[in-house]
Order: structure tokens, then sequence, then C-alpha cells
């Protein structure tokens, strides 16, 4: 780091160098710093005046770091359940020729910290996500941005699983027209946090088309929805981007990370930016893996509805001694008014998940229409 100026010298932890500001009025008032030692460490300031300033600092993980500027955690949570050694303040006295002082008082200023939760100004999703675009308008290139959250290290991608990305997604994307790229995917892996991108060498028509967008669009459908059949009515390898889009969720699983997938075209002005929890990864991979087709129907049914959830999107229907339970796929279900428990005619979507053999290995039921 010998290249950047040392804002500040502490005889106890070296040479310290600004690495990130989470949030400022007039100049920095909180921020991370880091020492030649690859250490960070966050400073809050605490008091303020014309010849000195005090933080409260503690020392903090790559993790912790990450969980401040996605905004998952207040700066105050930071602070809590150190130790004496990772928390203490740090004066500097610019009356005494900028004399530094660390004092092992941290954790009688934690009560001076704000009670109202503080979050950095910053998020570095949105960073991310206008990175994406500015590299495809740059390269003229369709592009995807897989980016990995807290759980993995973000600098870098073990390369078994960067191979397996590769791998899964190209096949992935070419099952969609069921044909092989006649040019391979780019790959680079983003400095400064863990992103692998992908850009596409289809260039753009002059209707402002290409297969990656083509691609992309049925990709980011899958990936947005619960139900993988969403895309499938216009993928012509099904079974390929079935046994792709399982794989390709089991490189993510293995990372035990959240993830942002974030997609945009050269002509574009838009980030199409999708969310999952490592959790959700992992539900997903579970439903599909070992699948090879995917068959859907509609049903009537007439049945009480005893549980509707707006926020998870979840139902449960009862009918006789049976309880079917499932996602919510209704268009007005944040306007319209259910009585629970009351008795319905519902309609229901049926996905059979059928094995190698043709044999149904489960179901999921998606409700998408309610009517007394």
């Amino acid at each position: 780091m010998s290249n950047k100026d040392i804002f500040m010298h502490v005889p106890q932890l070296g040479d310290l160098y600004i690495y990130d500001v989470l949030f400022a009025f007039i100049y920095p008032r909180a921020f991370v710093c880091q020492s030649e030692y690859d250490c960070k460490y966050l400073f809050y300031e605490m008091d303020s005046e014309d010849d000195k300033d005090i933080w409260l600092v503690s020392k903090i993980t790559k993790k912790e770091y990450y969980s401040l500027v996605d905004r998952k955690k207040p700066i105050q949570k930071a602070y809590e359940n150190k130790n004496n050694f990772e928390l203490f303040s740090i004066l500097k006295d610019y009356s005494n020729d900028n004399r530094i002082e660390l004092v092992q008082d941290g954790k009688e200023w934690l009560s001076h910290l704000p009670q109202i939760p503080v979050f950095a100004e910053k998020e570095v999703n949105d960073d991310i996500a206008n990175e994406t675009l500015a590299v495809a308008r740059e390269t003229g290139n369709t592009t995807f941005d897989i980016r990995l959250f807290p759980g993995t290290d973000r600098h870098s991608v073990p390369q078994n699983i960067l191979s397996d990305l590769c791998s899964a997604f190209t096949s992935l994307t070419s099952s969609v027209f069921g044909t092989k790229r006649s040019e391979a995917l780019r790959v680079a892996t983003a400095s400064g946090s863990c992103v692998v991108r992908f850009s596409f060498p289809d260039q753009i028509n002059l209707f402002n088309e290409s297969n990656a967008i083509n691609e992309m669009a049925v990709l980011n459908n899958v990936l947005s929805s619960e139900s993988i059949y969403e895309g499938l009515n216009v993928v012509k390898d099904q079974k390929r981007f079935i046994r792709s889009y399982a794989d390709f969720l089991n490189a993510i699983r293995k990372t035990y990370s959240d993830v942002q997938f974030s997609t945009a075209s050269p002509n574009s002005n838009e980030v199409r930016k999708i969310k999952l929890t490592s959790d959700t990864i992992k539900n997903r991979f579970n439903d599909v893996k070992g699948i090879y087709s995917i068959e859907k129907e509609e049903i009537d049914i007439s049945g009480k509805l005893i549980a509707l959830d707006i926020i998870t999107k979840r139902f449960k229907l009862q009918t006789g001694e049976n309880i079917m339970s499932g996602n919510v796929e209704l268009n007005d279900l944040n306007n319209g008014k259910f009585e629970i428990p009351m008795n319905y005619n519902a309609k229901i979507q049926v996905e059979k998940y059928m094995d190698e053999k043709g044999k149904k290995s489960k179901e999921k039921y998606f409700l998408i229409a309610l009517n007394k």
C-alpha cells in the first residue's frame, strides 16, 4: 500500500490507510482503515474539536466489513461483543504536533454511539450493477455478473468453482436455442470483490436484439421465479437446461453464499438484478437435482383456505382431510381481500418433477386463481 497516502501512524497498529468511507458530512465521520498487514479497523467519530478528534475504533473482519457496506447491519453492530484488544479509542491531538494516542477505553465509549441504527450511505450492490452496465456499453456485449456475498472469500473464487460455473453457465445458455455456441463466452473475475463476469460475444443487430439478450431473458425469468417451468416453454433442449441449471446452482451452493445476479445489454438503460439467499440456492438445487423433465397441468379444486401469507407468498388449502400448500402467483395478491378460513374455488398449477426413468419424484403447487 506504499502508493497511498498514510492517514495515520499508530505505534500499536502501524501505518493506517483509508480503505473505505461509510458515510460523511463535510468530511468522513465513519470509515474503515487498513493497515500494512491487511488488518481492517472501523473508525466512528465520537468527539471533534478544533484541537482534537476522538474515534471509537474496532478491529473488524472482512465479513463484518461487507455486512456494513451491504447495509445488512448498522455500523453500531460492528462494535458489539469485542474484547479489549479489538475495541479502543484513538485520539489525535492537533495542538501537540498531531500526537496520536491509543487508549483501551473502547467499552466506555459504546454508550455514546447513536441509539438509532446508522447504516453506510453507499451500497455495493448498486456500484456493481452500474459497473455491469458500464462494461456492457464499453464492450458492446451483453454482460452477466455473479456476485457472491459473505460466506466465502470475496476477493477470489476457488478455481474448481469457477470452472464449474463456466461449464454450467455455457451449457445453460446454449440449451435455450439448442445450439452450440459459435464463440466461447468470455469470463473474468472483477477486482475488489468476488464477482464472476461473463461477456457474450454476440453483437446486437439493427433491431437491438441478440441471442444473448434472449437467452438471458429466459434464464432471468427462471432465476427470479420459484418455478423453473417459468421459462421452459421456450427452451429447445429442456433436459439439458434442467441439468445445467442444477449444476449452476450447485456451483454457487458450494460457496455457502448469498448471491446477486446482474444482467445488462449494451443498448439498455437499466440493469436486471436478482438476489437470492444461500438457503434459496440450496432449496432450489435440492428441488431440481436428479430431475430430467417437468410436466405442468392446471387443476380446479374447491376447498377451505386456511392460510395465505402475502409476505412469503405461501398458501394452504384444505380439501377434506388433505392440506395442499405451495406458492401464491395471484396478480392481485396485495390488493385483493381474502377471508380465512373460508371456502373458495381455486385454480392450481401443478408442476410434476420427473426423474430419469420418467417417474414422478415430487410435485409443487402454485395458486393462480381464487374465487368464492
